[in-house]
């Protein structure tokens, strides 16, 4: 979320200086500062004077970079409102990784769902009446796409590599849709398939001696009289 605060005053000295003079703030006409935050909370941007130092573990500032007239310049032009194409190009980056990494997490959740379920006879019948047509094409899709999106970034053609984006999108939570759909079919064909016992030759041969060796104590075994009392 974005908190864009207005004030009445056009003329505010700021803490920052250019060739010694105070930069001023039109707190009036907050448009610069709306785009900025929104470039970099939604998109991802930092402002071109911000870096981040490995050897110190941290964020530093290098202000010969806060120059231009683009809503990050901290010493530009009042009305600069426009993005440069870096910048354009780095929001489109942070889009792309996202969208990838959330696509390839679905297809994966559906194939590890489907690797779970073991072939079973009982089932045979049931595969062939489920989407595997639809689901291979979803996959097959995706991946065209996949490599179109790192075609373009390849050659640096990030917004043609956007443009995949809904696309990408659309073919992975479809995929994974058809898969746990599957998954979900299949549960009530095994949960209700026929058990049978399976025996052994060992176990049979145990059964059969054990019965044999009760018959034998019931017929050996000494008969007891009871005597008669009159």
């Amino acid at each position: 979320m974005v908190l864009v605060v207005q004030n009445r005053a056009q003329t505010w000295d700021s803490r920052l200086a250019c060739n010694g003079r105070k930069v001023t703030w039109n707190l009036r006409n907050p448009m610069r500062a709306t785009l900025a935050a929104v470039a970099q909370h939604v998109g991802g941007v930092l402002p071109s004077h911000v870096t981040y130092s490995l050897p110190h573990a941290r964020t530093a500032q290098s202000w010969l970079w806060a120059t231009g007239n683009h809503p990050f310049a901290a010493t530009g032009a009042e009305h600069g409102s426009s993005f440069s194409q870096l910048q354009v190009d780095a929001v489109h980056r942070s889009y792309i990784l996202t969208s990838l990494d959330v696509s390839i997490l679905a297809v994966n959740e559906g194939i590890e769902a489907l690797a779970r379920e073991t072939t079973r006879a009982a089932t045979f019948d049931l595969f062939r009446k489920l989407p595997l047509g639809a689901l291979m094409d979803e996959y097959q899709a995706l991946s065209r796409q996949w490599v179109y999106v790192v075609h373009y970034m390849e050659t640096l053609d990030y917004g043609m590599a956007a443009g995949e984006l809904p696309g990408i999108e659309r073919h992975a939570h479809k995929f994974r849709e058809l898969a746990l759909g599957m998954v979900e079919s299949m549960h009530p064909v095994i949960c209700t398939r026929q058990r049978s016992l399976q025996l052994s030759w060992t176990h049979i041969v145990m059964i059969f001696a054990l019965a044999v060796i009760a018959c034998l104590v019931q017929v050996l075994r000494p008969k007891t009289f009871k005597p008669k009392i009159n």
